[in-house]
């Protein structure tokens, strides 16, 4: 390996140290950040497998090669929980990512592809490596999109500016190494361009983080004061903060009543609806339409803000008696979802129990 090689990943490598040590130090209470940290060891082994050839470290190479086959797993991960604010990870998805690392790693110890002697029959290599590999490039594929589906959806400026450069240039890089290593193989050029593009990013990165303890990726903005009296419309459960009391005191009434009105005739039924869509609706720039919902109604995701009012109107049908003999499917169907199961999650996220029970619980006897 030549100098500028070493020198880039050496470079790079103290980059990763950094971004862990300000993301542990300033937001390690956020979810996300976590998992960005567990996505920065993973980057770190990526950089140092590489320079441990002929080192004391290299008897313990398959530890770092299994911590950067994690990578793709770590980054669908982060995009899941990181641009949508109400999804939590469960444990069939740590067991996928698992899979990806968990079966190379043992294929390294049988043989294979790990450099050990061509031990592995052809189905141990499919099944060791081939089915993994695969399963990372579905994970990536997803993982994007999720960002193309979401990112629109944050109604914080700031945090929405942030994450699409860092998780976009993070996707992107990934799929030129596995598209690199997996179909045209490496060389040694496009390893140092690999590895320059990493080096820039992560200071670009790090200037960001570095300057302020709340650089916004993960922060979770806080609401203004209540407007659910004002609005007429359900307010997410979060607290408020001056800058956005300061945006709520410059949204008008009218503006308010404007956005009950579009909401009442019809618009929050709209399968697939957008904010671009509902602020065309109103003949509004996206721009002030995300303000008054962030600033004004408290919400981080428009998802979140129309999920909210759609449940809202779909309580009152089924705590409504002429509405008693009206399937739940039909309710959930005419206040927009596309499917009952979709409003069940929902639902039950807003009020602890399923439309169901909530019905009972509600109409008179």
């Amino acid at each position: 390996m030549d100098q500028l090689t070493t020198a880039l990943l050496a470079f790079a490598f103290s980059q990763i140290c950094l971004t862990i040590t300000v993301l542990v130090r300033d937001n390690w209470r956020y979810v996300q950040a976590r998992l960005f940290v567990l996505l920065m060891i993973s980057g770190a082994c990526y950089t140092i497998h590489p320079l441990i050839s002929s080192t004391p470290l290299e008897s313990i190479g398959w530890l770092f090669s299994a911590g950067r086959t994690a990578i793709p797993g770590l980054i669908w991960l982060v995009c899941y929980s990181l641009f949508n604010d109400q999804l939590k990870l469960k444990a069939w998805q740590w067991t996928l990512v698992g899979i990806t690392v968990v079966l190379p790693t043992v294929g390294h110890f049988f043989g294979g592809r790990s450099g050990l002697p061509e031990t592995l029959p052809g189905w141990g290599v499919e099944f060791f490596y081939d089915t993994p590999q695969l399963l990372e490039v579905v994970l990536l594929v997803h993982a994007l999109l999720i960002v193309g589906k979401n990112w629109q959806g944050d109604l914080v400026q700031s945090r929405r500016n942030l994450r699409l450069p860092i998780m976009g240039f993070t996707l992107a890089y990934t799929c030129a190494v596995v598209f690199m290593e997996q179909v045209i193989g490496s060389t040694e050029t496009a390893q140092v361009m690999l590895y320059t593009m990493l080096s820039v990013f992560l200071l670009w990165m790090n200037s960001f983080w570095v300057r302020s303890r709340s650089h916004g990726i993960f922060a979770e903005p806080a609401a203004t004061e209540s407007s659910e009296a004002k609005a007429g419309l359900p307010e997410a459960d979060l607290v408020s903060e001056p800058q956005e009391q300061a945006i709520a005191e410059r949204e008008s009434e009218a503006a308010r009543q404007k956005l009950i009105q579009v909401m009442d005739d019809g618009a929050y039924n709209q399968h697939g609806l957008t904010i671009g869509d509902l602020a065309e609706q109103m003949g509004w720039q996206e721009y002030r339409l995300r303000r008054l919902i962030n600033g004004e109604l408290g919400y981080r995701n428009f998802n979140d803000f129309l999920n909210r009012y759609r449940v809202k109107i779909a309580a009152e049908r089924l705590g409504d008696p002429e509405c008693a003999q009206l399937p739940v499917l039909t309710i959930a169907l005419d206040v927009g979802y596309r499917s009952l199961s979709s409003f069940n999650k929902a639902f039950k996220e807003a009020h602890g129990v399923t439309p169901t029970s909530y019905r009972k619980q509600n109409l008179p006897s």
